[in-house]
């Protein structure tokens, strides 16, 4: 599990820490592999940005939250609202389905 936002930038990114809330938020989390997870943990997010860039995407998520230029809490937020409402949008598209398959 990667956070985009670092649990604890490093120094010279300029970065402050960020809340517990805004940081351990599905909207600044995405799934990436281990190895890459280890390397990048405290980079910033736009210096994680370049890496993601320049090889292949782990997550659909996370090439969405690569897109963002300014990366905050206000970005955490929105991210967060637009992932919960495909989520949403989704399972109530397949409970609907299964429901129609079910009367016919």
């Amino acid at each position: 599990m990667e956070h985009y936002y670092p649990q604890n930038p490093m120094s010279e990114s300029g970065l402050e820490k960020m809340d517990v809330d805004h940081l351990n938020s599905f909207g600044n989390l995405c799934l990436i592999s281990h190895s890459k997870n280890s390397r990048l943990s405290n980079f910033s997010p736009k210096a994680k940005a370049d890496h993601y860039r320049s090889g292949a995407i782990d997550s659909i998520k996370q090439h969405l939250m690569t897109r963002v230029e300014q990366w905050d809490k206000e970005s955490i937020d929105n991210h967060y609202k637009a992932m919960k409402t495909e989520l949403e949008t989704k399972l109530t598209q397949q409970s609907l389905n299964q429901v129609a398959q079910i009367q016919v």
